[in-house]
């Protein structure tokens, strides 16, 4: 399991300025799924869209079991495929097909060329904030001195059970600088 993220009260959990524009309401979740003991099935039930479009992070994680959920509930699904990412380019790609030809999701896209994919940057209440801790900033400190500019990173705590998934070349990068066998 990952370590605890987007916690309620915290910079992460806020709704990003590009959505924050548009009106409705935000229907924060606990699990992988969007419908796990939120009111999302009620509030579309009331709706009755004729299809729900599912983005966000990560792919092979929260919007693969969102899918998951809607299709197993009768709903449309499409998933814009520009609009979906994860930090496992590999596993990112399995959920995109296995959404597609499993569950009977509709891949689109909504770009029409090739944009670059912005820089990352951590804003610095993530990087300074209740959640953020020295290892994160370690490992963004040599993400920026290796000129990498992945499209998500991640914590990994020592001190807490779990292993890094993903993003090969943080792997590269804390298997030069961590004592050998760590």
């Amino acid at each position: 399991m990952f370590p605890p993220h987007c916690l309620e009260g915290t910079a992460e959990a806020e709704v990003i300025p590009e959505l924050a524009r548009y009106h409705g309401e935000v229907i924060p979740k606990r699990r992988f799924s969007a419908f796990f003991d939120t009111p999302l099935e009620e509030k579309l039930s009331q709706l009755k869209p004729e299809k729900l479009i599912i983005c966000g992070v990560c792919t092979d994680i929260c919007v693969l079991h969102t899918v998951a959920d809607a299709r197993n509930r009768d709903y449309k699904v499409e998933v814009p495929v520009d609009c979906v990412t994860s930090f496992d380019e590999k596993a990112h790609h399995f959920a995109l097909e296995h959404m597609e030809k499993t569950l009977g999701a509709k891949l689109t896209s909504f770009r029409v060329s090739r944009v670059k994919l912005p820089k990352f940057e951590p804003s610095e209440a993530v990087l300074s904030g209740e959640t953020a801790d020295i290892y994160f900033a370690r490992t963004i400190d040599i993400l920026r001195h290796e000129a990498l500019n992945p499209v998500a990173t991640m914590e990994v705590f020592s001190s807490r059970a779990g292993i890094l998934c993903g993003m090969e070349e943080v792997k590269a990068l804390l298997a030069k600088i961590l004592p050998e066998g760590q």
